[in-house]
């Protein structure tokens, strides 16, 4: 996938970053690609870019860099700095930051611990490296479906666009998490695992 990523499904940047990194000419170009292919109307040019800018910032630089070199210390820390430019700005990045270690310790203990917990109460399942790679690909296989159907969700005004797919879908990934806890045979452990799977991809990453 990652060589047809490269050859055959060439994706573009997106504008934000081409923007970020003082590409503008691309980003205008991105955009009227965009519009076209889809049949829809962009106003946007070079010159309405290069007026914007001059009118935002009059010495805007082209190396949209603060430091000598991209990649040092000062540059970096200009960067962290304005994640807490503003309280709520502040806010946001110390919520996310928290999240994201919230699952990051969540995630492997659940996988390390699980198979443990589950034999603590009577689960038996299969051992043999068949079995182990069968669930594996199994399990991955559900993941593929999901998005279909969670983008399928975000356009019918019934789920309430994303916010309302991602609220769903984590109320169901919730109730299978909690169901998981009474697996007790191989067919169980497979069955549960799959639709976690299956929404976890789906609806959380809408």
């Amino acid at each position: 996938m990652s060589i047809l990523r490269i050859t055959v499904i060439r994706l573009r940047e997106t504008p934000k970053f081409l923007i970020g990194e003082g590409r503008d000419e691309e980003a205008v170009e991105t955009l009227q690609f965009i519009a076209k292919k889809y049949n829809r109307p962009c106003s946007l040019t070079m010159d309405g870019m290069r007026a914007a800018n001059a009118a935002a910032d009059p010495a805007r630089r082209s190396s949209f860099s603060h430091a000598k070199s991209k990649w040092g210390f000062a540059e970096i820390w200009v960067h962290l700095k304005g994640l807490y430019v503003t309280k709520r700005i502040g806010l946001s990045t110390s919520l996310v930051w928290f999240s994201w270690l919230l699952i990051g310790l969540a995630y492997p203990l659940y996988n390390v611990f699980l198979p443990t917990y589950l034999a603590s109460r009577g689960a038996k399942f299969g051992t043999s490296v068949y079995e182990t790679w069968r669930d594996y690909a199994l399990i991955n296989t559900c993941g593929i479906f999901g998005p279909l159907l969670a983008g399928w969700m975000c356009t019918q005004k019934y789920f309430w666009g994303r916010r309302g797919t991602m609220i769903i879908g984590g109320l169901v990934t919730c109730v299978f998490f909690f169901c998981f806890t009474q697996v007790r045979n191989e067919a169980q452990n497979l069955g549960f695992n799959c639709a976690i799977n299956f929404c976890l991809v789906s609806f959380i990453h809408v």
